[in-house]
């Protein structure tokens, strides 16, 4: 949902902290949430990791990629430049630096940091297909076909490097030379919509409405929210003279057109939710997040901060649904971990309310809030040592001390 640090920002409810044994903050939770699907830490090479602390590096690595990924771009330079001062001479941070700048439009900065990861490392393909796409948006065709050829002289027959001289070939008007890589690509990658796609419009480019129309049911099978390809599939079937089904295919087109601006005005509620939040206004967060999952039931980080924002109201019974909800979809969701704790010391629950604070701690030691609600719960259970541990760790993470209840405690950062 929110695409801050995970470890720092935070707003807590307002009240919960003395059901906790603690005094209360202003707001209601910690910046942070899920950890996307198919999320990784690339590993530096064994003689690099003899020569830095590893485990630092490797925190930093994590912490920066992982905020890129949520769209934390200014954080995640920050956490990938750390990790450069430990590690200088790593290509897979400059690797990570130029995704992250390729994906806020920093264009120029992505290529050299790609670049520059070549330099490191000359036989590097991951660069190399960064600094393809980041040509390809620089307007660069020569560049980029000069880096493509590399590419493949390195990996004949790589499924992504043929997709993406493919594309170039389209664009540049070789339509036989397009058609040829897109199928190779194809081959071996059977699952590219794009691959498909632009093989599609190809066959298009030199009348062969045929061959498009199959290429264009290609894409929508794998990908049925592909505008393009619907779109184009009307127009190949008109080309043929099939106009009953162009009229089915348009229709088609007009019904995914509509659904798909739906869905972005539902989402143009996220910031505005988000505002709403850290501003303390639950009634209006919850009625901009109830709008997003229900268009998105997937979006766990957003039924997170739903639940969140229910519990900042009293309304448990709601707030312990969402809330789980959001850990069913990601059980790594450290922010929905704490709040569950936060939920169950509320109702009674001690042993659970611990479990998941621990959780919460065990998956970011950095977050500092699970320690200060930890410390509260074993405060209200007469655990005197154990609470001091947890408030002290809480202090040691860098958090200011906390305003009175109708203060603006917060220690979010804002990007």
């Amino acid at each position: 949902m929110d695409t801050r640090s995970p470890g720092k920002g935070c707003r807590l409810g307002p009240g919960l902290g003395v059901l906790l044994g603690v005094a209360a903050f202003m707001g209601s939770a910690c910046a942070g949430g899920a950890r996307e699907e198919g999320s990784g830490t690339a590993s530096p090479p064994p003689a690099a990791a003899e020569r830095y602390d590893r485990t630092e590096f490797l925190l930093h690595f994590q912490r920066g990629r992982e905020l890129s990924r949520r769209g934390a771009r200014a954080a995640a330079e920050k956490e990938l430049l750390r990790a450069l001062e430990i590690a200088p001479g790593e290509p897979a941070l400059h690797i990570a630096l130029g995704k992250n700048f390729f994906l806020g439009n920093f264009f120029g900065r992505a290529a050299a940091e790609f670049q520059r990861a070549i330099d490191l490392d000359t036989h590097s393909l991951p660069a190399r297909l960064g600094l393809i796409q980041v040509q390809e948006r620089l307007g660069n065709p020569d560049e980029t076909l000069r880096v493509v050829e590399e590419a493949l002289e390195m990996a004949p027959g790589h499924p992504e490097v043929l997709f993406l001289r493919g594309r170039l070939n389209y664009r540049r008007g070789n339509y036989p030379g397009a058609v040829e890589d897109l199928r190779a690509s194809l081959r071996a990658a059977p699952g590219n919509a794009e691959a498909f796609f632009h093989l599609g419009l190809a066959h298009l480019k030199q009348d062969r409405f045929v061959q498009a129309a199959e290429q264009f049911r290609e894409t929508i099978r794998v990908d049925p929210g592909h505008l393009g390809a619907q779109q184009n599939l009307g127009r190949a079937l008109r080309l043929q003279g099939a106009d009953r089904g162009a009229e089915e295919e348009e229709g088609r087109f007009r019904e995914i057109r509509d659904l798909q601006d739906r869905k972005r005005q539902i989402l143009a509620h996220r910031d505005e939710a988000i505002a709403a939040y850290n501003a303390g206004d639950f009634e209006s967060a919850v009625e901009r997040l109830q709008r997003i999952v229900e268009v998105r039931a997937e979006d766990g980080q957003a039924a997170t901060y739903l639940g969140s924002a229910y519990l900042a109201l009293g309304k448990f019974g709601r707030a312990g649904d969402f809330l789980e909800r959001g850990l069913r979809l990601d059980p790594q969701n450290q922010f929905a971990l704490m709040e569950l704790g936060r939920l169950s010391a509320i109702r009674g629950d001690y042993g659970r309310a611990e479990d998941l604070l621990k959780q919460a701690i065990q998956l970011n030691p950095e977050f500092p809030f699970p320690h200060y609600f930890l410390s509260g719960l074993y405060r209200s259970q007469g655990r005197i040592p154990e609470s001091l541990r947890e408030m002290e760790e809480f202090r040691k993470l860098d958090v200011p001390s906390p305003k009175p209840p109708n203060g603006s405690f917060s220690t979010e950062r804002r990007y």
